[in-house]
């Protein structure tokens, strides 16, 4: 509303938007009339035209099989228990899309930084069903070279230095990730506590 009227402009808005709204309910064959619009009326200096959309969602697809192909060294059980979606869900994009995501993380967990994943649909419009299908290209593990950690005060740096025993070469795998995690939670909560001791 309120927008210069551009009717090819407008057209293209609708398409996009509402389309994107039925896929990521699950209306995977929704369509879109051509918006119908009204005679332009004089308002405010210039002229304004109202739109009416026609919307038509069809059917709700849902989940009838998903298909996990691992690479080592995730196992599909591993893969299995971190997707977010699951046989009956409703088939919808945004689901697809989260599935991506969460199942790429599970080869972040061994240390695969860079670990793609990708997801394919196969629309089964006789019984409104989707098979999925989900492929996975790791890339690299990644090891630890150095941490630097000369942005922190020096009596930080000394004992994040006592507390941390990675060695250079370790698999920054989930175990690393959550041992540094928890290391710096550890300096952050000392350099609080001694700011409110400070204060008071």
């Amino acid at each position: 509303a309120d927008r210069d009227f551009d009717l090819r402009d407008i057209n293209t808005t609708i398409r996009d938007n509402l389309q994107q709204i039925f896929a990521d309910a699950g209306f995977l064959d929704g369509t879109i009339d051509q918006p119908v619009l009204s005679a332009p009326r004089k308002s405010l200096g210039g002229y304004a035209v109202d739109l009416q959309v026609t919307l038509h969602p069809g059917p709700l697809y849902r989940v009838g099989g998903i298909a996990l192909h691992p690479e080592p060294p995730a196992t599909e059980a591993d893969l299995r228990a971190a997707l977010p979606i699951k046989t009956g869900d409703p088939a919808s994009s945004s689901g697809l899309r989260n599935a991506v995501a969460a199942l790429a993380f599970v080869y972040v967990d061994y240390g695969y930084l860079l670990a793609h994943s990708s997801g394919t649909l196969n629309k089964n419009p006789s019984n409104s069903t989707v098979a999925y299908s989900f492929t996975f290209s790791p890339g690299a593990q990644f090891h630890l070279s150095s941490i630097n950690t000369s942005a922190l005060p020096v009596e930080l740096q000394q004992e994040f230095a006592a507390q941390w025993h990675g060695p250079p070469g370790e698999v920054v795998d989930k175990n690393f990730q959550t041992t540094l995690r928890q290391t710096l939670e550890k300096l952050h909560t000392r350099r609080s506590e001694e700011r409110r001791v400070g204060k008071e």
